[in-house]
């Protein structure tokens, strides 16, 4: 074949991309299919799934999972509750699961694959959604009029970046919004061309469906865009104020009336999150501007992704060097927001803007990205004309000493890495490209092309193997065995174990099960871990001081707890054998057999029990953690005062214990002052110890104590040195093993606890003990250790007097519970279940108010006599959102006919109406 011919099929199979919409996607999925496996071929070797072990598998999968679950029984049932009992202490589904996708149209696929493949689709979803984000920004480079070839080589771009390395694979569903900013900045830009809106409108409503957080940043930017390309539109307008205030307000109106369509989700959801947890002042790590942060800005060509700093395609570099110093006017909008992006990557304050002035984090970056990679097609003409050469080799120069010069300081090897990738990139894109345009003249703008698209996958094998095999993490993402491991897991051999009641309500705690699975097993229990939960738990946990209560929205159990486990309805406990200290007061073994042992509790609780003495929550508030907890056997607290039933006097419970300390060998102590784990921090192969019980490396208190005594070790004012963000906390004593985290003031999880109170049980023995291991080997200021103890003797009686009074014929509806109870005296009813504005309670049919009570529980206030008890749940700001949508849907369908009316009478198709 000569080269004529070979020339010629070449510029008709570039016609052809140009041309054929089939094509060019075919070529497209190709080419992501080459790259997205270039990206995570250490993923493909180890047989990893992108379930991130952390929140990936306690946050994410649950939700997939129970997405598909709740769905499948919906359909059988007919029924649709808002309300699940089995949500960790009981929550909305809807207001705690849209924040992972609840409504998420591609997360809706879960319900055709069999609940064992979930692993498997949920990393099939990953890639879906990488895949779906490639073809918006082709849609949107296509829609401005760039080259489909180029539109594809630059989505290649858009979807390697380090944002898709680094927070999509970790959470899912932070790739929405790269699938969706496209799509918004083509219809905003329609808008402002006095087009039709209705891209824009379902845009908005899309991205409403997945939760407001990513909404709120995109709106930030389309905002921006707006206003540049306004300029950009209207610059020799006459009337150029008119035409501002006219597009915002048209603008304004589709942007309100795309939230409203989709309000019935978005309403009650953004409510939930203003209530809850998570809207608190964080004490932020960095201030307005920080050199450390500063450094964020420079990693554009990083080797490894990273938390706060952005990374692409060392191709990139070429192209802002043409845009930026080789200036051109029609770029100037495009110039201006891609350096504004790359500037706010260095200021904290722009992170904590778009963090909804939370913590500072640059979760935005994924714009950065879409502005980068759009710049990237919009000068890939130069760059295949391999313009500006001398000029690019100077740059590259200059910043080839300063990073080794950086190197020898810093030690930095990723930084090294990455400027060799962009070295590499230049030979083979300038010099390389001119060998071939002489030897193969015929095919050497193809040539050139080839180079530009093997380059993207071969940088991003190496980011990938740096981000994840290099430094190790990808152990942290778990093999495809999920479905085996719920099959034998603590959650699901409770929920078969024939052992167990099946005819009442109650909660189950252990020794270690897995936050959220309690809801795909199907039974209540208090793990729990999502980010927009009931707030009045947290505060439960906060006045106990319960131990692993690791952040305001994250829960793992009562720490076995006696008094505190019943008060929220505990009947069993699962614990392995060699952990049975772990069990608490009043339990006996139930099922002797099998890998878990399930304890019965002597004591139990039932949902609805009676106080006939109250104290408010002013009288409480300075007691201790213990105090607070046994007073709650004796009375409950409440908001205000109420007539006609005894206000309680809260007593003392709790006695300190003497007792010795010991340490090991390689720590140093002062009491009262700090305790150091720093002293000889090597193993036995001379490296840096990072396990938790590192021989050596502990505190033992020992002190003597009555069996019938619950005791706990207290870790006063405990601190973290602000160099490190987090560091785990190992107890052992006797059969008991447990875990907490101390978290420096800089962690975005800290919540100003550094009181740490360990329970070590009831162990049966005089003498006991307390080890205690960090895992961070470094110096701990700590103000004291001391050692508590609680008689359990009383119990028995306090609880047989709460339940003297309760609950009766109890039943658990769709979102409604109903019962009936018999009082000879006035008293306050408390049901373990949280207090939430959603619920509303009848009594003899008459709606009475609901009180907050020991903290998070529901409470009625309740006279002489027989009493019919019935509880309604109705999601808060459901119904006016009902009203918005379905106002808006009016609206929308009333400018579809006239639009499709006026397009008729002129002879215009319906497919324009778009």
């Amino acid at each position: 074949m000569g080269g004529s011919d070979l020339k010629s099929k070449i510029n008709r199979l570039t016609h052809d991309i140009e041309t054929k919409k089939h094509l060019y996607i075919t070529i497209y999925t190709f080419l992501f299919l080459l790259v997205f496996s270039f990206m995570f071929i250490t993923f493909i070797l180890e047989g990893r799934s992108f379930v991130w072990e952390s929140d990936g598998y306690t946050q994410h999968l649950k939700a997939l999972m129970y997405i598909r679950k709740y769905y499948s029984e919906a359909v059988t049932s007919g029924s649709f509750p808002s309300y699940d009992f089995n949500l960790g202490f009981g929550g909305n589904v809807f207001t705690t699961l849209t924040y992972y996708g609840f409504f998420d149209p591609i997360n809706q696929l879960s319900i055709l694959v069999p609940f064992k493949y979930t692993d498997y689709l949920y990393s099939f979803l990953v890639a879906l959604r990488v895949y779906l984000s490639g073809l918006s920004f082709i849609f949107m480079c296509s829609y401005f009029g760039k080259r489909r070839l180029y539109s594809i080589i630059g989505a290649l771009v858009y979807i390697s970046t380090s944002y898709v390395f680094f927070w999509g694979i970790k959470h899912p569903f932070f790739l929405n919004p790269i699938i969706y900013l496209p799509v918004l900045v083509v219809g905003l830009d329609l808008i402002l061309r006095k087009k039709k809106p209705y891209i824009f409108i379902f845009g908005i409503s899309l991205s409403a469906l997945s939760g407001f957080y990513f909404l709120y940043m995109m709106t930030i930017m389309l905002f921006l865009y707006a206003n540049v390309r306004f300029m950009e539109l209207y610059k020799c307008s006459e009337q150029k104020i008119k035409e501002y205030v006219w597009s915002f307000l048209r603008v304004f109106a589709m942007y309100i009336l795309g939230i409203s369509l989709v309000a019935i989700v978005l309403l009650p959801h953004i409510m939930a999150f203003l209530d809850s947890n998570r809207v608190e002042n964080i004490e932020d790590y960095y201030g307005f501007f920080d050199l450390k942060y500063l450094k964020f800005m420079l990693s554009l060509f990083y080797a490894k992704a990273q938390n706060y700093g952005f990374t692409i395609s060392p191709l990139v570099f070429f192209t802002l060097i043409i845009a930026f110093f080789k200036y051109q006017k029609s770029r100037k909008p495009l110039l201006f927001l891609t350096g504004l992006s790359i500037i706010c990557l260095g200021m904290p304050f722009a992170g904590r803007i778009m963090n909804g002035f939370s913590y500072a984090t640059n979760r935005w970056m994924f714009g950065t990205g879409l502005l980068l990679s759009y710049l990237f097609v919009d000068t890939m003409e130069e760059l295949m004309e391999r313009k500006h050469k001398a000029f690019i080799i100077k740059i590259l120069g200059i910043l080839n000493v300063l990073c080794f010069v950086f190197y020898i300081i810093g030690g930095d090897k990723y930084q090294l890495i990455g400027l060799i990738l962009v070295d590499i990139a230049f030979f083979l894109v300038y010099f390389l490209n001119d060998y071939i345009e002489k030897k193969l003249s015929f095919i050497s703008k193809m040539g050139s092309l080839m180079i530009v698209v093997l380059l993207i996958p071969a940088n991003a094998c190496v980011v990938g193997i740096m981000t994840y095999y290099d430094t190790g993490f990808i152990e942290k993402y778990r093999k495809y065995d999920n479905f085996s491991r719920y099959e034998n897991s603590q959650e699901v051999f409770f929920k078969n174990s024939e052992y167990v009641s099946k005819e009442e309500y109650f909660r189950t705690d252990g020794s270690s099960f897995t936050q959220n699975l309690g809801m795909i097993a199907g039974f209540p229990n208090s793990y729990l871990y999502f980010s927009i939960i009931n707030p009045h738990i947290g505060e439960l946990f906060d006045e106990l001081e319960i131990a692993d209560h690791r952040n305001k929205i994250f829960f793992a159990g009562m720490d076995g707890r006696a008094v505190a486990g019943n008060l929220v309805s505990n009947k069993y406990f699962l614990a392995k054998g060699k952990y049975k200290g772990e069990v608490p007061y009043g339990y006996t073994l139930k099922a002797p057999n099998g890998q878990y042992k399930i304890y019965e509790n002597k004591y139990f609780l039932p949902f609805g029990y009676t106080y006939d003495k109250y104290t408010t929550y002013d009288e409480i508030k300075d007691a201790f953690s213990l105090d607070k907890e046994a007073n709650m056997l004796d009375m409950v607290y409440l908001e205000e005062k109420i007539p006609d039933i005894e206000q309680g006097v809260p007593k003392k419970y709790y006695s300190e214990i003497p007792y010795k300390v010991e340490v090991g060998n390689r720590v140093r102590y002062k009491p009262n002052k700090y305790i150091d784990f720093s002293y000889d921090n090597k193993s036995e192969d001379g490296k840096e110890n990072k396990k938790l019980n590192s021989s050596g490396k502990y505190l033992k208190v020992l002190f003597d104590d009555d069996k019938k005594k619950e005791t706990y070790l207290y870790l006063e004012s405990l601190f973290l040195n602000e160099r490190f963000s987090t560091s785990k906390i190992g107890i052992r004593s006797y059969k008991l093993n447990k875990k907490d985290i101390v978290r420096s003031k800089r962690h975005t999880s800290y919540f100003g606890r550094n009181n740490f109170l360990f329970n070590l049980g009831n162990a049966g023995k005089k003498k006991k003990w307390g080890k205690l291991y960090f895992q961070k080997k470094i110096k701990y200021p700590l103000a004291d250790v001391r050692v508590f103890s609680v008689s359990m003797e009383g119990i028995p009686a306090k609880i047989n007097k709460l339940k003297e009074n309760h609950l009766q014929n109890v039943r658990f509806g769709i979102d409604k519970i109903s019962g009936e109870i018999s009082l000879d005296k006035p008293k306050i009813l408390a049901m373990s279940i949280p207090y939430e504005k959603g619920w509303k309670a009848y009594v003899n049919g008459k709606e009475v108010p609901i009180l907050r009570g020991n903290y998070m529980f529901s409470c009625l206030s309740l006279g002489r006599g027989d009493f019919n008890i019935e509880l309604k749940y109705r999601t808060p700001g459901l119904t006016i959102s009902i009203m918005l949508s379905v106002a808006s849907f009016i609206i929308l369908g009333v400018m579809l006919v006239l639009d499709w009316r006026k397009r008729k009478s002129v002879g215009i198709s319906s497919s324009a109406l778009l």
